[in-house]
Order: C-alpha cells, then sequence, then structure tokens
C-alpha cells in the first residue's frame, strides 16, 4: 500500500519511548513512578465498570460538552464549596 509522503515522517509517541524505558529500568530492580501515559498501575474498581457499562447500554457514546457535563460541575462545585465551609 503507498502512503502520503507526510506518513513517513510521523514518528512514535514519545510517551510510549519512555514507557520502555521505565520498564527497562523496572526489569533491572529499579523502583519507577509511571507518570507517562496515564495508564494506571491498578484494575478499574468494579463499580466504575458496571458504570461504564450502562452508560454504553443507555447510548452514551458520543463527546460532551466542551466544558463537562453540567449536572456534574454542579456537583462538584457544591462538594468544594462544602470542603470549604467546613474549615
Amino acid at each position: 500500500m503507498k502512503l502520503a509522503e507526510g506518513m513517513q515522517r510521523i514518528g512514535v509517541e514519545l510517551a510510549f519511548e519512555v514507557l520502555v524505558q521505565a520498564r527497562a529500568l523496572e526489569a533491572r530492580g529499579r523502583s519507577v513512578i509511571h507518570l507517562e501515559i496515564g495508564e494506571p498501575d491498578f484494575p478499574t474498581p468494579p463499580h466504575i465498570v458496571d458504570a461504564a457499562k450502562r452508560a454504553l447500554d443507555e447510548g452514551w457514546t458520543h463527546y460532551g460538552p466542551t466544558l463537562g457535563d453540567p449536572e456534574l460541575r454542579a456537583a462538584i462545585a457544591r462538594m468544594f464549596r462544602a470542603h470549604a465551609g467546613s474549615r
């Protein structure tokens, strides 16, 4: 398959190169805290997996609003106001 000339200039995402280097350090016994690609080092909690499945079944398969879901933003604001008021 012939690709466009510009495709030849696309490189590897640097974060993945850092991940390879970090894993090599771990293989040599070094302790590494992974911050390179946002991949957690723990499994997703079951209640989060269940909520994601439910959301997909309910049709939540498109991008949300740019500023975020208004109901979620309001809930977060209430939580922060309550927390700040308890100081």
